[in-house]
């Protein structure tokens, strides 16, 4: 898919319609690819927020002398933590506090929560189809059955099974749209 920053743009860049499809394109592996993104910029923010904080210490002059009680291990383990926290409320304030590249990483922040929100409402469609349909889809949009496999399962033709993923396809995708448009048109 490209760097992080390519993801995060073409997702941001992207009407109702492309967002949904880079969600069910990527469906099997969507959040895993949000929490990694997430991750990946906490520990960016948190070597920004370092390597500001060592400036600061050295423009002083004066070297303060510390206890060796505290752990820096612990310490950057919890601001990891609660950098990612903010990153998924889309506490931007709290996420970028000492950071740099503040503009950049705000709309990186804003991006993950949309695409978190865009997942869970196009998965909350799968909530009103019929429970075999439903089934069904599910299976084939994680990967979990191929469309043969559904075939044989179902005792239907392949052709029929595919038209109706397609059309079940069309129904979640036009659903979400729906609901996609409603949210994005207050923002």
């Amino acid at each position: 898919m490209g760097s992080r920053e390519e993801f995060i743009k073409k997702y941001a860049d992207a009407d109702v319609n492309g967002r949904l499809e880079i969600i069910l394109k990527n469906y099997p592996r969507f959040m895993q690819m949000v929490d990694g993104y997430e991750q990946c910029l906490s520990i960016i923010i948190r070597n920004e927020r370092e390597y500001n904080r060592s400036r600061k210490g050295e423009d002083l002059g004066v070297r303060v002398q510390t206890s060796r009680l505290s752990n820096p291990t612990e310490r950057q383990a919890i601001e990891n933590v609660s950098i990612q926290e903010a990153i998924r409320a889309g506490d931007v304030e709290t996420a970028l506090k000492g950071a740099d590249d503040y503009e950049k990483h705000a709309v990186e922040i804003k991006t993950l929560v949309n695409m978190r929100e865009d997942y869970q409402i196009l998965t909350n469609q799968f909530l009103f189809l019929e429970d075999k349909e439903g089934a069904m889809f599910s299976d084939y949009i994680s990967k979990r059955r191929s469309v043969a496999a559904i075939a044989d399962d179902e005792g239907l033709a392949y052709e029929t099974i595919r038209w109706r993923l397609k059309e079940t396809r069309k129904l979640i995708k036009r659903n979400a749209s729906e609901f996609l448009v409603c949210k994005y048109k207050h923002r």
